[in-house]
């Protein structure tokens, strides 16, 4: 800047130095009035800790941290005054207590500030009492707001995984219901128990079955025997009588008899032993007919306990992850992310703000808009004079013309 401008600046300024001393001294009067009318505040202040990250997706729930990062606790301090500056809890605070002030006006009396993991609030009013239940309820309102946001995730999906279950808890039902029907129309408690008993009554019939048939061939073979051996002694008693040996003919009579009593005996026991083998035959394809159907019911058996093996699967997975959600519900509203470390505490002296910082700060923006308002006005004034010489120069050469 050379003379010749610093001169121009310094004209200015001296031509209009009492518009910079109006604005001055009014702005010092006003700064001064306000202060004297000014009623003296009391402050109530109390402090959070934000002590767990907010709560993700309930499938993250095992994922679940203790400690908060950097992130995420400047992310939930964001949340919380932005919650603390709501029109909802300014409402529901000035219900509460019965405040005779705008929602405005009760966010003005508010102040916050962060340090590290921690918020600072503070309310201003008339009184102490006032200060200190104002902000008391505030901060509880803010609290169950903000915990009732964070909790809102989880709750929608409660719901929705309350409705699934319902469902799913009702397929269960259909598929128990249909295993029930399926044993009570074949009259089957346990169909793998059946087809073990059924194999071995089957193994049991069969073995029974070879020792009667061992049986009715060593009775065959007898009968064999015994015939043969009567014949014979029948033909030695006739030769014995032919030669008129009696007592020859009576031993050989009395072997005959003996066998003939012998074979009686052993053809009775194979009649006997094939009447049992054919029982024993009929008992065994009952048996393994019976088993033939049990092994036929066991795909359409197995298809139903798939079902219900799939719709239990289905149920508890569903129950597993509406307890998480429960959970995390719970967690949201009842201990919550953000806790109040200090009670509340309210100044026993009122607090003034500094009369001399304001007065300081009014006269250095006075001066400054003083400056800006008089050069804007010795701009303005030269554009005038301007058009006007130019207005006179052209009313001139029309009356020379």
């Amino acid at each position: 800047m050379d003379t010749t401008e610093f001169l121009v600046y310094w004209r200015v300024i001296r031509k209009r130095w009492w518009l910079i001393a109006l604005l001055l001294s009014v702005t010092l009067a006003v700064i001064g009035v306000s202060k004297v009318n000014e009623k003296p505040l009391y402050h109530s202040s109390t402090r959070l800790q934000v002590v767990a990250a907010a709560p993700g997706e309930v499938s993250l729930f095992e994922q679940f941290r203790a400690a908060a990062s950097r992130d995420e606790i400047t992310q939930a301090q964001a949340d919380f005054i932005q919650t603390l500056y709501s029109d909802t809890v300014a409402f529901t605070t000035i219900a509460a207590t019965g405040l005779g002030i705008s929602p405005p006006t009760l966010k003005a009396n508010i102040s916050n500030s962060t340090d590290g993991a921690f918020i600072n609030v503070t309310y201003a009013a008339i009184s102490p009492e006032e200060a200190e239940k104002v902000l008391t309820t505030l901060v509880d309102q803010t609290l169950t707001t903000y915990r009732q946001l964070q909790a809102r995730p989880a709750t929608v999906t409660r719901e929705f995984l309350t409705g699934e279950l319902e469902t799913a808890d009702q397929q269960v039902s259909e598929a128990r219901e249909a295993l029930l029907k399926f044993k009570q129309r074949h009259n089957l408690a346990d169909l793998d128990r059946e087809i073990l008993a059924t194999q071995d009554a089957l193994r049991s019939l069969r073995s029974q079955r070879d020792n009667v048939q061992s049986q009715s061939l060593q009775a065959a073979a007898l009968v064999d025997f015994y015939k043969t051996q009567m014949d014979a002694a029948t033909n030695s008693a006739e030769e014995a009588t032919r030669r008129e040996a009696s007592a020859t003919a009576t031993f050989w009579l009395g072997q005959a008899r003996n066998y003939g009593d012998r074979l009686i005996e052993q053809q009775a026991l194979a009649e006997s032993t094939q009447i049992q083998l054919d029982q024993l035959n009929q008992q065994i394809a009952a048996r393994e007919a019976e088993l033939a159907s049990y092994i036929g019911l066991q795909a359409e058996l197995a298809d139903i306990q798939e079902r219900l093996a799939r719709a239990e699967a289905n149920f508890n997975f569903l129950y597993g992850k509406q307890s998480e959600a429960i959970l995390k519900e719970n967690q949201a509203l009842k201990s919550g992310f953000i806790q109040v470390t200090n009670p509340v505490r309210t100044s026993d002296r009122p607090f003034r703000t500094s009369a001399s910082r304001l007065l300081i700060l009014g006269a250095v923006v006075s001066i400054v808009a003083g400056l800006v308002l008089a050069f804007l006005l010795e701009f303005i004034e030269s554009v005038v004079k301007q058009a006007m010489i130019t207005s006179d120069d052209e009313h001139i050469h029309v009356a020379a013309d």
